[in-house]
């Protein structure tokens, strides 16, 4: 939901809320070979069931600009997230959690021509681990990778630039473009490999 209040001829403001949710849910049940050769036993170990839910809400205000071959925002969020997991098997666990964010975002675009033009991106965002990344049961669907989640995982944070250059020339047929980018993270999200020497 939006709101734009037009400040001058080349100024507005906007006010702006949104609210996202997303669920997930795994089921894995591992089965074991009983004395009649049929898979009967239910592995308690490598079985669990899982869901979770993260919701955010996030208010904020964006201050846009227009003006000829210039336009330009900067914006401001502020975002309230909740993280919950249900763990019904192999023993019953709850996680719930909650994160305050300012999540700032900026544009910046010149054009110097027709065939010439600079952009200028600058993003904030938050995740959260999905599913699989908070479960704390092994996954032995690969016996020579086995995977295990942590329950005690927080959200990432991360900033997000992008500057590109372009310049075009369709006379001549040329077309040249530069680009750099670049991205920082809090609490990145990622995997650690334990390699055993021993059984």
């Amino acid at each position: 939901t939006a709101y734009t209040e037009p400040l001058t001829d080349k100024m507005m403001l906007q006010l702006n809320y949104n609210v996202n949710q997303s669920k997930n849910e795994s089921d894995k049940n591992t089965w074991n070979k009983g004395a009649l050769g049929v898979y009967d036993q239910l592995d308690t170990a490598l079985t669990n069931k899982f869901q979770n839910q993260y919701t955010t809400h996030a208010v904020g205000t964006d201050f846009r600009l227009q003006d000829g071959d210039i336009n330009a925002s900067v914006g401001l969020q502020y975002q309230l997230a909740t993280l919950t997991g249900d763990q019904q098997f192999p023993y019953v666990g709850d996680i719930s959690k909650s994160f305050r964010d300012v999540l700032p975002n900026a544009q910046f675009r010149w054009r110097f021509s027709k065939e010439k033009n600079f952009n200028l991106f600058y993003r904030t965002r938050t995740s959260a681990p999905s599913v699989d990344q908070l479960q704390n049961v092994i996954d032995n669907s690969n016996p020579l990778q086995l995977r295990i989640g942590n329950p005690d995982l927080q959200q990432d944070y991360a900033h997000n630039m992008n500057m590109r250059f372009t310049s075009s020339n369709f006379m001549q047929m040329t077309y040249f473009f530069a680009m750099i980018g670049g991205s920082y993270s809090f609490n990145s999200i990622g995997n650690s490999t334990y390699t055993a020497d021993r059984d």
